[in-house]
């Protein structure tokens, strides 16, 4: 039969999953027949359903169109999932959702096989550390001086957008409860007074933030905890004053002043090194080396086939209630599915637990296994390729930082200043030390996901050599156009993934 994946899947199953965090749409992966199971994300659903067939499908409850991280399922999803007979899963902190569901049926009486498919890989470090090869001193220093000030590099970024972009309008209010919100970084905002004295609302992370005013005295943070506040600077026209504010809630509200009818130009951005943004643990800046990925040390892993530490395979036979729980990989980059070679021993444990399920198709199953695993070795000869005609092997990524496996297995060198959480804000410096690295590099394409949002990326090509952006995907799910063209796991490399790499690298044919 024809296994190809445009075969395997054809379209998305018409299943709701009711609000799921503002998103509905159809179900992402899924076959459209009687489901025997559940995968967390569309590569997944891609591996298992190339392998099940027309035997054993698996549904991706991730919509259309939604990213797998900080996705919530509804309360009817475990029930489901407990009835089923698979469910595979990956054991990071990344999808503590899927760790409680699998923990839960565990200690219930239920049949369904779960399988953690980063099993048998040895999983990557965090690595946030952005390192342009620059000494910017220690993480306490980096965006400010001992008493909360602002750096050089910092308040020049912040200049570039307060005298030369275009304004946002923003009405303030006079009532402090009906303040507007607003939400962009790098983006300075025209804020309108019709009173005296009127209020808006910044929301975004916890974390600290810097906010700028062209005015001086026309800005005061109403909560939150001030780290500094200086009036005066000197080094840009375009800036009098600014405040620097820590919230562990991530939301600001600010009186502007300046009597009715007046426009303040607002701006706010990220600071790093302070407390939970941009601590040392999301952006180390210190020195140490921790692109060093091949050392024992750094990724506590024995051998190859041993990357969760855990005892043993013998060990890891996902009947006992210690399964799948006895080695969280919260140190550990859990992206290891958008690596092609990691993506066969993924099919190679998805197809064990099929077997075990499903043993009278055991032959079928393992057929299958191996015929999608040659596509996927094809996969990984063209990214070889790609790197091979490759003019430079950095690459600029205005994204979460989940492709360090694609730049460990091909030798390509990620810059991002974003760490795993794709609502993490850069500070202003490291984003002028990436514009240096564009510069420095000559770098014509800037990368940024599918799934995020495209300021970052645009700030960086407006103030750059870099004249365009290409997208990247990391197959956590799909859109609807890609859905309709049929696009699986090897076509979404092939058809995204790979034209974007061959841009930024100055690899085109």
């Amino acid at each position: 039969m024809d296994l190809s994946r445009r075969s395997v899947l054809t379209g998305t199953a018409g299943v709701a999953m009711g609000s799921l965090a503002g998103c509905l749409g159809d179900i992402a992966g899924s076959s459209g027949g009687d489901d025997d199971g559940y995968a967390i994300l569309f590569a997944l659903a891609e591996f298992t359903n190339a392998v099940g067939g027309d035997e054993f499908q698996v549904e991706n409850p991730v919509p259309v169109g939604a990213m797998g991280h900080g996705w919530e399922p509804s309360a009817d999803l475990q029930p489901k999932v407990a009835d089923s007979d698979l469910f595979v899963y990956l054991d990071s902190p990344e999808f503590a959702w899927a760790q409680d569901f699998v923990a839960n049926v565990e200690d219930g009486d239920h049949d369904v096989r779960t399988v953690d498919a980063l099993e048998g890989i040895d999983l990557l470090q965090w690595d946030h550390e952005y390192d342009d090869g620059h000494d910017h001193g220690t993480e306490d220093d980096h965006d400010h001086d001992d008493d909360g000030a602002l750096d050089d590099h910092a308040l020049s970024h912040a200049c570039g957008h307060m005298e030369g972009d275009e304004r946002e309008p923003l009405s303030a209010t006079a009532a402090e409860g009906d303040a507007p919100a607003f939400s962009q970084t790098h983006q300075p905002y025209a804020v309108t007074l019709e009173s005296e004295t009127g209020y808006v609302t910044f929301e975004g992370e916890p974390g600290t933030y810097a906010f700028f005013t062209n005015l001086q005295d026309a800005l005061a943070p109403v909560d939150g905890h001030a780290v500094h506040d200086e009036h005066g600077v000197e080094s840009c026209d375009g800036i009098a004053a600014y405040h620097v504010v820590e919230t562990e809630t991530g939301s600001v509200t600010l009186e502007v002043s300046g009597g009715a009818g007046t426009s303040v130009t607002l701006l706010a951005e990220g600071v790093s090194g302070h407390d939970d943004h941009g601590s040392e643990d999301e952006h180390d800046h210190g020195g140490e080396d921790e692109h060093d990925q091949e050392s024992e040390e750094e990724h506590n892993h024995e051998s190859e086939d041993d990357g969760h530490d855990h005892e043993g395979e013998e060990e890891h036979n996902h009947e006992s209630e210690d399964d799948g729980h006895d080695h969280d990989h919260g140190e550990h980059d859990p992206h290891a599915w958008i690596d092609p070679v990691h993506a066969q021993t993924m099919v190679d444990t998805i197809t064990e637990a099929l077997v075990d399920v499903d043993p009278d198709n055991e032959s079928y199953y393992r057929d299958n296994a191996e015929e999608y695993k040659a596509e996927l070795q094809e996969l990984h000869e063209e990214f070889e390729e790609v790197v091979a005609n490759a003019d430079h092997d950095v690459a600029v990524l205005a994204g979460h930082d989940s492709y360090q496996y694609i730049g460990a297995r091909y030798g390509i060198e990620f810059k991002t200043p974003v760490g795993v959480s794709p609502d993490e804000e850069p500070s202003t410096d490291e984003i002028v030390d990436l514009i240096d690295v564009i510069d420095a590099e000559e770098i014509d394409y800037v990368l940024k996901g599918t799934f995020e949002d495209d300021n970052l990326a645009r700030t960086l090509v407006a103030d750059s050599h870099a004249e365009e952006i290409a997208e990247l995907t990391t197959l956590t799910s799909t859109t609807q156009e890609w859905n309709d063209e049929g696009w699986g796991y090897v076509d979404q490399m092939q058809e995204v993934n790979l034209p974007a790499l061959r841009k930024a690298l100055g690899a085109e044919e």
